[in-house]
């Protein structure tokens, strides 16, 4: 069946996708691992066509800059090779130029060895010393044929992070008709908010004090209660002795992100986070909210790493697991693999 949209409306919203993302390269994206906490900000200079380079700058590391490519006229692929004792390995880097999501920017770190030999690394090490763009093509279409195609060999999800554009464009928004404030209105005042978030139990496991009374969550103490307060997050579970204090077992629910466990004077202590990205931290957490202690960050790919967080950053020895289950010791330094 042929689509009724006619070819010059196909060719005009190409162009508008494509007038956008030009525009979105022109800003700085700054990001923040989920995994580590690691901050930097990624700036962009068009070589030609397709192809830019990326300058990545981060917290505590020198400038670095790679070569990328453009795909799918909204994501920028690009790769390098990383040097870890006796044995390089690859960065595979995908950054998504959309403002209105989260999770945006995904590295994969892939080993070589199993099914991935030396004598691949050899030649991807030959074709970045012939220029970048032989590199950029040979490293693209390993990770095509030999990653997504569902080789077995060892990778594992190096990073994942959030990265938000500084780029404002100078066009005002059209300003909203006076029927369709009305229509808006109409729609507000026939909204009913649900009694619990989505995924919330009117009762926990270990619930043992009595129900909260009042409307005011701020006056509630030694009882076990649901709010939500002026930011839009959503707790269910016990307060102590200070008023209006989370302290107990509890659910906290805020923008899609849930965390399940144990408070103490308002803070998450001990308890499992889930990410809106279908990634989760369960372990320990220090005053701040960040990693602290032992703990797992499971990815949603069912790949997970266990190891010892010192305020929010992986240290010392820990373990990686790929979604397949093959595991690898590796050692971390401030959030970063030394080994």
């Amino acid at each position: 069946m042929f689509c009724n949209v006619g070819f010059a409306d196909v060719v005009k919203d190409a162009l508008t996708n494509i007038k956008k993302t030009e525009d979105l390269l022109k800003g700085n994206y700054k990001c923040q691992s989920i995994l580590t906490q690691g901050r930097w900000t990624f700036s962009f200079s068009k070589i030609s066509g397709k192809n830019y380079y990326i300058k990545n700058v981060s917290d505590d590391n020198p400038p670095s800059k790679q070569f990328g490519v453009l795909k799918k006229y909204n994501i920028l692929f690009w790769y390098y090779i990383l040097p870890v004792e006796e044995n390089s390995v690859l960065i595979a880097n995908v950054l998504k130029l959309d403002p209105k999501i989260d999770e945006n920017f995904m590295s994969i770190i892939i080993f070589f060895d199993g099914d991935f030999t030396k004598e691949d690394l050899r030649k991807l090490i030959d074709s970045s010393n012939e220029s970048e763009q032989a590199f950029f093509n040979d490293a693209d279409n390993f990770v095509e044929t030999r990653i997504n195609s569902g080789s077995q060999g060892n990778f594992q999800n190096f990073d994942k992070g959030i990265c938000k554009t500084d780029y404002k464009p100078s066009k005002k928004l059209p300003k909203i008709s006076d029927k369709q404030k009305k229509i808006n209105l109409e729609k507000l005042k026939k909204y009913k908010p649900t009694e619990l978030a989505p995924g919330v139990k009117k009762e926990l496991k270990l619930r043992s004090l009595p129900e909260c009374e009042g409307d005011d969550y701020k006056k509630w103490t030694n009882c076990f209660g649901t709010y939500t307060n002026e930011a839009g997050r959503k707790y269910t579970g016990e307060f102590g002795d200070a008023p209006g204090i989370r302290h107990g077992e509890g659910i906290s629910i805020l923008k899609g992100t849930k965390f399940e466990g144990i408070f103490e004077n308002d803070k998450a202590v001990l308890g499992k986070l889930n990410y809106p990205s279908g990634d989760s931290f369960e372990g320990t957490y220090n005053e701040k909210g960040n990693f602290e202690g032992k703990g797992k960050f499971t990815f949603q790919d069912g790949g997970y790493v266990v190891g010892t967080w010192i305020d929010h950053k992986l240290q010392g020895k820990g373990t990686m697991v790929d979604s397949n289950g093959n595991e690898r010791n590796v050692t971390y330094k401030d959030g970063k693999i030394v080994y």
